[in-house]
């Protein structure tokens, strides 16, 4: 699957997020973002992706390194980068593994918050 051209790519996983049921809403997202992606792989001279090429995207449309270091980084960036990483996930598992939180509590009992924060003490 790592030799597949990046729009056959894209095909095969907007198939599997259909599949998983996504909403049309963050289907339409990924399209959008696949586009900018497709754009940029394109201007660098390929029809592969790479996630280090994902990775350069971001750092020239977004400058995610630099705000990644600084701790600005939005949530719609870590959006897109949800999407890149997502491709290289995809394409080396055909499967989709990764999930991308900023700021959310993911204990949603707090007899399993108590648990953690006795266990760290």
């Amino acid at each position: 699957m790592n030799d597949l051209p990046l729009h056959e790519l894209i095909a095969l996983l907007e198939k599997e997020l259909l599949r998983l049921h996504y909403t049309n809403q963050s289907v339409n997202y990924y399209r959008l973002m696949w586009g900018h992606i497709v754009t940029f792989c394109e201007s660098n001279g390929t029809d592969r992706y790479t996630e280090d090429l994902g990775m350069r995207f971001l750092d020239k449309r977004y400058n995610f390194s630099e705000l990644e270091k600084t701790g600005k980084l939005t949530q719609s960036i870590i959006n897109v980068l949800r999407v890149v990483l997502m491709l290289g996930d995809f394409q080396q598992h055909r499967s989709i593994l990764r999930r991308y939180y900023k700021q959310k509590d993911l204990l949603q009992n707090n007899e399993f918050g108590e648990i953690v924060t006795t266990d760290l003490a």
